[in-house]
């Protein structure tokens, strides 16, 4: 038990059972890394945490990952779908921020609270950080982690939903989506090169690239 105390061993173990978990698939539906977030939560009620310093770094690399996963194809699909992308995901924003003031005044929840939940609904972690920082309120994450919960789930049932009403061909979909990807991140390649240069009769210089 002593070795669980350790914040190394104790976030290695962590994102093991959560890429374990999101790899349980029931029928269509599956959790995906998302799983890492309930396995922490699970082990937070037991009373076990990591340093806040833990904290910074996985939200710098998160942002960092989501940059370089994005920041090729952004210009070319804001070009092409911008506006509507930007008006649907304002009125998501939009929508939540009313619900969570809603809820927030039925229920009396404090700045902290709402906070929190308006960020884990939307499943935002970056959102979560401003939120510990503007409300300086132990609250804010556990509202996170119960409602990132809900965030999860409605959106893959959503997602499994929404192409049943509009009636769309998912493979058809995916093809698209893989060549439109392709296109904004062509692959990398790479070329061995070999150039010989003569020093004397006898001998020659080689230079590998």
């Amino acid at each position: 038990m002593e070795l669980i105390n350790n914040p190394i061993f104790l976030l290695l173990v962590i994102v093991i059972l959560g890429e374990m978990l999101g790899h349980v698939r029931v029928k269509s539906f599956s959790l995906g890394s998302s799983a890492i977030i309930f396995v922490a939560l699970t082990f937070g009620h037991f009373g076990y945490s990591l340093p806040e310093e833990f904290q910074i770094l996985g939200l710098v690399l998160f942002i960092y990952s989501v940059g370089l996963q994005a920041g090729p194809g952004f210009l070319s699909s804001f070009k092409s779908h911008g506006l509507h992308l930007a008006l649907g995901a304002m009125s998501v924003v939009f929508l939540g921020f009313l619900m969570t003031l809603v809820c927030s005044w039925i229920f009396s929840f404090d700045l902290g609270i709402a906070a929190g939940l308006f960020a884990g609904a939307l499943t935002s972690t970056p959102g979560l950080a401003v939120a510990v920082e503007a409300a300086e309120q132990s609250q804010a994450p556990a509202a996170y982690g119960l409602t990132y919960c809900f965030g999860v789930v409605g959106v893959i049932v959503f997602i499994n939903l929404l192409p049943k009403i509009l009636r769309l061909n998912i493979k058809e979909e995916e093809q698209s989506l893989h060549r439109e990807l392709t296109e904004n991140n062509p692959p990398f390649t790479s070329h061995h090169i070999e150039v010989t240069i003569p020093i004397c009769s006898t001998n020659s210089l080689k230079i590998y690239f």
